[in-house]
């Protein structure tokens, strides 16, 4: 059996090799996920057979690479995805479940394109410290922006209020914003990765759509005082207003 340090090196050279098929991937799940998001509504069989398409390619490429080792574990973790999508049932897919699910698969493909290839997928221009320091602060907001909107629904829910003020005052959906405008980036800063750059483009586009669901709820519970906050505040992007 290889070493992890030659399993990494085979995936770097199968990566190297095939960086185009890396890019198409890349972009056959942003498809997916806009497809989702205009209401295609695939069987939750189909749905997990896409799903599992990723590790067959890479089991191909390793084979043609020579690399039988890592051909055969993506071929046997494809197989398994396989099985589990086949005893799903062919009712439609439950939208946000696989939205998230994709958003996840999504970030999973940029970290494997990442770490397997690193010469050419590092952020090029400042220095590594700058890079950090740029990364930490936004992850240091992400986190304080994602635990106040969580401390903020909580509190909602137990009172039956609509939550305005505070980081509401700001944005609809503060745990969304950490993640999408200061975690996510901030991690890919941090690693000075470009592919991570993307994943908030995609998860953008998954919370707009989550956020319309949610938006119907509380135009229900709580009518023209919840249409005249979300006229005023932004769903995602922090919008400070200067008085």
């Amino acid at each position: 059996m290889p070493s992890i340090q030659q399993i990494l090196l085979g995936l770097e050279e199968i990566t190297n090799t095939w960086i185009m098929v890396a890019i198409l991937w890349h972009v056959f799940f942003g498809v997916l996920s806009i497809s989702l998001a205009v209401g295609a509504r695939p069987a939750q069989r189909a749905a997990g057979i896409m799903l599992a398409l990723p590790m067959f390619s890479v089991s191909a490429l390793a084979w043609i690479s020579s690399n039988p080792f890592n051909g055969s574990v993506y071929a046997l973790v494809g197989i398994l995805l396989v099985y589990i999508a086949a005893r799903l049932p062919r009712n439609p897919v439950d939208f946000a479940p696989w939205l998230a699910g994709i958003t996840i698969a999504y970030a999973v493909v940029a970290l494997c394109v990442y770490y397997t290839n690193l010469e050419t997928m590092v952020i090029p221009g400042f220095s590594d410290s700058a890079f950090t320091i740029m990364g930490a602060i936004l992850v240091v907001i992400g986190i304080v922006l994602w635990a106040s909107g969580a401390a903020g629904i909580l509190k909602a829910f137990r009172e039956g209020k609509l939550v305005k003020g505070g980081i509401f005052a700001i944005t609809r959906n503060p745990m969304y914003s950490g993640l999408v405008v200061f975690l996510i980036p901030g991690i890919a800063l941090w690693l000075r990765s470009w592919p991570l750059l993307t994943v908030p483009i995609v998860a953008y586009i998954v919370f707009k759509r989550l956020i319309v669901e949610e938006e119907k709820y509380l135009e229900e519970k709580f009518g023209q005082e919840y249409l005249e906050y979300k006229s005023r505040v932004n769903s995602i992007i922090p919008h400070v207003r200067f008085r």
